[in-house]
């Protein structure tokens, strides 16, 4: 009961983040529109012009996307998806992010079959997966991602991220999908990114394992079921 009131309230509080961070998205968006028409095509300022308002419009899209997740019973369309472009979709987004200029991403992706889900959710969820990478790393060294598959009754692929920071205490293990828990003590961390993957993968029919111990890293393995299984 405890559990599904937290995730009732964040659900609330996802919405309303939402409409507060889309109205001024919408506004930048028309914007870099507007002056897109009025400068030079092949001038610098347009191109610059140009990478704000692709952004602006791949947020007002992962807000429109978590805006629909927030709300009970109203379900995201779900369609067959390519594992390998969807992990290269996330580390093309991520590689353009200041807190990954010193991270090398190392990829081992085996071939695998599609999952079923939606692409910009599942992108976030990894993402936000990992943001945590990243600062448990201080922003710098390597995290391995790759993807294979796992045979059984219920065929599965398996996602992996690993990262070389400081890893996740035992006493600390049962809580970080919590809503609010975090270890981080500045203003970086809201503890709500490792919540609102586990929600978007459990939303999707999969799961999420971690191995990790205090100083050695950690090994977070999403695994999604086989399209069609």
């Amino acid at each position: 009961l405890i559990q599904s009131q937290k995730m009732s309230f964040l659900g609330e509080i996802m919405g309303s983040l939402a409409h507060q961070i889309n109205n001024p998205l919408v506004g930048v968006v028309n914007i870099s529109d507007i002056v897109l028409k009025k400068v030079d095509p092949k001038s610098d300022i347009y191109r610059y012009i140009k990478m704000i308002w692709e952004a602006g419009n791949t947020c007002n899209n992962v807000v429109s996307r978590l805006l629909r997740f927030s709300r009970k019973g109203n379900k995201n369309v779900f369609r067959d998806l390519d594992v390998i472009d969807l992990l290269n979709s996330t580390i093309d987004i991520i590689n353009m992010q200041s807190p990954f200029k010193d991270i090398i991403i190392k990829k081992d992706f085996k071939k695998v079959y599609p999952v079923k889900g939606d692409m910009v959710l599942l992108e976030q969820a990894i993402i936000n997966i990992l943001w945590n990478a990243a600062q448990s790393m201080d922003g710098k060294g390597q995290i391995d991602i790759g993807c294979n598959t796992v045979e059984g009754d219920r065929p599965e692929v398996v996602i992996s991220i690993r990262d070389r920071g400081s890893g996740i205490r035992e006493e600390d293990k049962d809580k970080i999908f919590e809503p609010f828990f975090t270890t981080k003590v500045d203003d970086n961390g809201t503890g709500l990114g490792l919540t609102l993957s586990y929600w978007i993968i459990k939303d999707h029919n999969g799961r999420i394992e971690v191995d990790s111990a205090a100083g050695q890293g950690s090994l977070f393995k999403v695994f999604l079921p086989q399209a069609g299984t």
